[in-house]
């Protein structure tokens, strides 16, 4: 039995981490399926806000950790980045995974490092206000209402969608292809046309005989990332879409021949393929995001839309003009647009390291208001902050963003006169 549950829970861990292989995924959900006491246990398990809400002294945890690396080393655990702190994370994970422990069964009682009690009532958690709840896993909803978990689906397995087919390439990435469909043209005769050009840039969507017709859907999916992941979409005309935490991204499994319309809410780096309708007119892309329209030819941008920051449009390469309530902003390669007060402002060489460090899987703050700083954990994190004091305060620091979150608040406290007090996901931020 105690090397079944060590089993289980190591399948579990791995799920919440996406790193199950396809024999281990098999496993899992052959346990699942024997009985329907497995199946709850595993959604309660799979829940973030139900693990968060456990009473895990996180704090007390980490200083356990420093214990356990003071006793093997004779050394205190260095503060700064370093070898020893991806083993370190890996550990605390364990402590935390001591709840999966707890809830299977035993045949004797183990010794636990912190005492957990499971929380009487879930409440609604405060990720980003007036905004809804995310799911705990990514989650595709087709424009039929219809869902799919990308997570719960094997490497290289699809799901064919009207004229589409949604092929799950990695566990990081989804990559929507377009099928051939038998079409009427003028003659009576049915032929076969796809609704997107092929791999190669600057295509056609032209028919055969250099007809046009518009077969395309234009209703469109909504692909949501939860807090703490990072997902991929190759769109349908090649296109990629690259989206942070706790976003929610409205696309359609195929594009209009005429133009290209998505929707976002939270971040995401944008790839644009330039693509066109005779091999002359451009084809545009257009991203509608909380009020403001960011249309694009062919480039590559980062776009900052959560609904509780402020937009910030950073391009990378290309051009791009933003529209924002009537007015037009033209910016270049290197710039940066910040909506102030309804209008863009535009910053002069950015540190496009630092915009798009979270493509590496990083923060880098460079004199970064502390609010701002702690807007980015909330997303990742699934946290909230409530400010008694500091929020202008600037800092400038670089982290992985595998690192614990507590680990990440004491390095913070050490270097300022921040003290924070975690309780449960709502974090008090004082002066100390």
């Amino acid at each position: 039995m105690e090397a079944q549950n060590n089993k289980i829970a190591s399948l579990i861990i791995k799920y919440r981490k996406t790193t199950l292989n396809n024999k281990e995924q098999e496993e899992l959900n052959a346990w699942r399926s024997l009985s329907e006491e497995n199946e709850t246990l595993f959604q309660s398990l799979t829940d973030a806000p139900y693990l968060s809400e456990l009473k895990v002294d996180l704090r007390a945890d980490w200083k356990k950790v420093k214990q356990l690396y003071k006793a093997e080393t004779g050394r205190p655990y260095p503060m700064g980045r370093s070898k020893f702190l991806s083993i370190a994370a890996s550990i605390v994970v364990l402590l935390t995974a001591g709840i999966i422990w707890l809830s299977l069964p035993s045949s004797r009682n183990e010794p636990v490092l912190s005492k957990i009690e499971p929380p009487k009532q879930r409440n609604t958690p405060l990720i980003v206000k007036n905004s809804p709840q995310l799911p705990t896993e990514v989650t595709l909803t087709f424009s039929n209402g219809s869902t799919c978990q990308p997570d719960k689906m094997d490497n290289g397995s699809h799901i064919d969608y009207k004229s589409s087919r949604v092929v799950k390439v990695s566990n990081k990435k989804l990559k929507i292809i377009p099928l051939p469909v038998k079409i009427n043209t003028p003659s009576g005769e049915l032929n076969e046309a796809f609704h997107t050009p092929s791999n190669e840039l600057n295509e056609t969507f032209n028919t055969p005989g250099s007809e046009l017709n518009e077969v395309t859907d234009i209703a469109l999916n909504t692909l949501q990332i939860p807090s703490g992941r990072t997902y991929e979409l190759e769109l349908s005309d090649g296109s990629t879409v690259l989206l942070n935490a706790a976003s929610t991204f409205r696309f359609p499994t195929v594009f209009s021949p005429t133009h290209r319309n998505v929707e976002l809410i939270g971040e995401a780096f944008f790839n644009v393929r330039q693509v066109t309708l005779d091999g002359t007119n451009k084809i545009p892309f257009t991203v509608s995001a909380l009020g403001t329209i960011v249309n694009v030819l062919g480039t590559q941008f980062n776009l900052n839309a959560y609904d509780d920051e402020t937009i910030t449009t950073t391009l990378i390469t290309g051009e791009i003009d933003l529209i924002h309530e009537g007015s037009t902003t033209h910016i270049q390669p290197g710039q940066k647009a910040v909506l102030n007060n309804g209008h863009f402002s535009i910053r002069e060489n950015v540190n496009i390291a630092e915009e798009i460090a979270w493509k590496k899987n990083l923060f880098e703050f460079r004199d970064t208001p502390l609010r701002n700083i702690m807007q980015q954990l909330t997303h990742w994190y699934d946290v909230e902050f409530v400010f008694n004091c500091c929020d202008s305060t600037s800092y400038t620091t670089t982290a992985s963003r595998g690192e614990p979150l507590p680990e990440f608040l004491e390095n913070m406290e050490e270097t300022g006169d921040v003290h924070f007090e975690i309780n449960g996901r709502r974090i008090l931020v004082t002066s100390k």
